[in-house]
């Protein structure tokens, strides 16, 4: 229900939730090496657990990463 919920908030406002296809997965990898964001060599993600609140995360394996994007 909360991702089908932030899906339709950010449609609704005329933000993206797809990928766009013609982008790959080594560019974004490589640009996410380079966000303020990482620390110790691993990326910290802030990631949404509910309206309003969100969790850091880190300890990620970009092959992780990649699966993700890719599904």
């Amino acid at each position: 229900p909360f991702l089908r919920r932030l899906r339709c908030l950010l449609t609704q406002y005329g933000l993206p939730t797809d990928l766009p296809k013609e982008l790959s997965y080594n560019v974004i990898l490589k640009a996410m090496a380079l966000d303020k964001k990482v620390s110790n060599d691993q990326w910290v993600f802030v990631l949404p657990s509910g309206i309003g609140q969100v969790k850091l995360v880190s300890g990620i394996e970009p092959s992780t990463v990649e699966d993700i994007l890719k599904a």
